[in-house]
């Protein structure tokens, strides 16, 4: 009896062993929902009996099945691989913010800004010395005459006659005077003197003129040829003494020269000026606008059959 007793002891603490064995391994696995059940299985209820309740105990075998509960590793694994996930993250941000320093380099301030386009080519460069240097030269709304002998004359369709005044007379006549280029202001395209006689002895010579070049630049010797563009000259003037002519030329050959007589300030046609305006019925060659060119303007004064004394003053002639 002792020996049953004995027995059923050592049984009773194995089973109790074992119960408490699965009841820890019941704790772990709670994250399992089988592993509850288990728990309900082997209650304090059971152990809490005495003798042969011990018997019953072997019941606690099936609570092995709380080894199931290992199943809860499966939960810790599953948090593991989702945290590296999270790295993703990281490599969004740090490259867009990379990117974002590209955006505010170059083209902000640097070449477009100030460089180039500045103060460089546009400023002082080519304008500066370039085409107005080699003789543009612009009329003002009035004939003038400028103090270094300049003359500006505005005619037709904007036309601008410009070129340097000069005055002259053959040697058996004298006249003041021959240059502007010291003209006192206000200057006035003027001067005076004595014609001398023009007869057959001295295959009429005297003569007087003064005038200025209607395509010449500034610092210019001389004149460049050109077309009128109107058809007819305006020529405003006073003189005393012998009757004068206006003359358009291009160079100094009679066939180079045409007039036309003045008795006073008008607008003589083209087709009135020719090479032999001086004779009773001007027979020579009459100026062609279509073809001829001139590079001069003038008033002259002709001698006659004694020396005379005279007088010019030019206000303004123009191309109309």
């Amino acid at each position: 009896m002792k020996t049953s007793s004995l027995a059923s002891l050592v049984v009773l603490i194995s089973g109790f062993g074992g119960m408490y064995a699965c009841s820890a391994q019941q704790q772990d696995s709670r994250p399992n929902r089988s592993g509850s059940t288990g728990d309900a299985g082997s209650g304090g209820t059971g152990f809490a009996g005495t003798g042969v309740a011990g018997t019953y105990s072997s019941a606690g075998t099936y609570s092995t099945a709380g080894t199931y509960g290992t199943a809860g590793t499966y939960g810790a694994g599953g948090t593991g691989t989702a945290g590296t996930y999270g790295t993703a993250g990281t490599a969004g941000t740090g490259v867009a913010g990379t990117y974002g320093v590209g955006g505010t380099g170059t083209a902000g301030t640097g070449t477009a800004g100030t460089g180039t386009a500045g103060t460089g080519t546009a400023g002082t460069g080519t304008a500066g010395s370039g085409t107005a240097g080699s003789g543009a030269v612009t009329c003002d709304t009035k004939f003038a005459l400028g103090t270094d002998g300049f003359v500006r004359a505005p005619g037709a369709g904007g036309e601008c006659w410009h070129g340097y005044a000069s005055a002259g007379c053959d040697t058996g006549s004298t006249c003041n005077p021959k240059t502007y280029a010291a003209c006192t202001a206000p200057c006035a395209l003027s001067f005076s003197g004595m014609v001398g006689p023009a007869n057959a002895g001295n295959s009429y010579a005297g003569v007087a003129y003064i005038g200025f070049g209607i395509n010449q630049a500034t610092g210019a010797a001389s004149s460049t040829p050109m077309k009128v563009s109107g058809s007819g000259l305006n020529v405003n003037y006073t003189s005393t003494g012998p009757a004068v002519r206006i003359q358009i030329s291009s160079g100094n050959a009679a066939a180079t020269r045409w007039c036309a007589n003045l008795t006073g300030s008008a607008t003589i046609p083209y087709a009135m000026f020719n090479t032999k305006c001086f004779d009773p019925t001007p027979d020579g060659a009459p100026f062609n606008p279509a073809s001829d060119m001139i590079d001069q303007v003038q008033i002259t004064v002709p001698g006659g059959a004694a020396t005379a004394p005279f007088s010019v003053t030019i206000t303004s002639i123009a191309d109309m």
